[in-house]
């Protein structure tokens, strides 16, 4: 294995040289070290030299390196993250803990995880009527808006209030059906 020291007196003689030969015109460092590197790279042994010391060694701490990459690495399900992220995932998922959800049947909030299917399926129901009032309110704004000629119209000039509680009524059952039938291909 070649030195570093070999290598760093051979660089080190003809930098001497150099600096000598060009002392009286004077010289750029920059261009000095242009010039020693053009010189070194054209010598394929000593490149080979400069390889075998220099760059086992950048090797070695770049597979280091990733190899600590790896010890310090969880897999969660099918996701691979580090221990920094796997706190932070596991302070996401903390988090549940105090999640609550509304019960109707029993009238009161409960922890998430300590709801039963029973609760669940309140809960489901409940948030799923939300939902398709929510839906039905948002489809009828969309026909609304698309019912205006330009930004300037306004509602009332186009929809009278009986017309626009018609559009939520049919908003309202195909939204309670588009519900209904998603609710039951989840069942099944």
């Amino acid at each position: 294995m070649v030195s570093e020291a070999s290598l760093r007196t051979t660089v080190n003689k003809w930098i001497k040289e150099q600096v000598e030969a060009r002392r009286d015109k004077g010289f750029s460092v920059p261009e000095l070290v242009d010039d020693t590197i053009a010189h070194f790279t054209t010598d394929n042994k000593f490149m080979r030299r400069c390889a075998e010391a220099y760059l086992r060694e950048i090797l070695l701490a770049i597979i280091q390196g990733h190899i600590g990459k790896f010890r310090s690495m969880a897999r969660i399900g099918s996701q691979v993250v580090t221990k920094v992220n796997f706190k932070q995932q596991l302070k996401k998922a903390e988090r549940w803990k105090e999640v609550i959800e509304f019960v109707p049947e029993k009238g009161y909030y409960m922890l998430l995880v300590n709801m039963t299917r029973i609760d669940l399926q309140g809960a489901i129901n409940f948030k799923a009527t939300r939902v398709r009032t929510e839906l039905a309110t948002i489809a009828t704004l969309r026909t609304l808006l698309h019912g205006l000629k330009d930004d300037a119209q306004v509602v009332g000039d186009r929809f009278s209030p009986g017309q626009i509680a018609a559009l939520y009524q049919k908003n309202q059952v195909e939204t309670f059906e588009q519900v209904q039938d998603e609710h039951l291909e989840e069942a099944q």
